[in-house]
């Protein structure tokens, strides 16, 4: 009976401890798996903050593109306002000139009339 007794404590912690040991190595198995997730996760990090930094330097090339893109056409937008501003100051004296001449003409065909009486 105490050898019977002795054997079945035996068979219950021999149980106890197949049931550890599976839990154990279930346990090792979801540990493996969420370091593998972590090692994962972090790999991913890296690439994400590569492609980022990626982003933010072909970003800036474009930006300081567009920036010299935009200073040129300033440059340019300036450069035609002062040809339209001489061309319109040309236009106003060859106008003006125009004008005399036209006065000039019109007082020398009045002189011509008065000087020989036509008219």
């Amino acid at each position: 009976l105490r050898k019977s007794a002795e054997l079945e404590k035996l068979k219950q912690k021999q149980r106890e401890m197949t049931k550890l040991a599976s839990r154990k190595a279930k346990d090792e198995a979801k540990l493996k798996a969420v370091n593998e997730e972590i090692a994962r996760m972090k790999r991913s990090r890296v690439e994400l903050q590569r492609r980022l930094e990626e982003e933010k330097r072909k970003q800036k090339e474009i930006l300081s593109a567009k920036s010299a893109e935009i200073s040129i056409l300033k440059r340019s937008a300036q450069r035609n306002q002062t040809e339209l501003k001489r061309l319109g100051q040309a236009k106003e004296k060859a106008e003006g000139v125009g004008r005399r001449h036209l006065e000039e003409l019109a007082l020398l065909k009045k002189l011509q009339k008065q000087k020989f009486g036509i008219g």
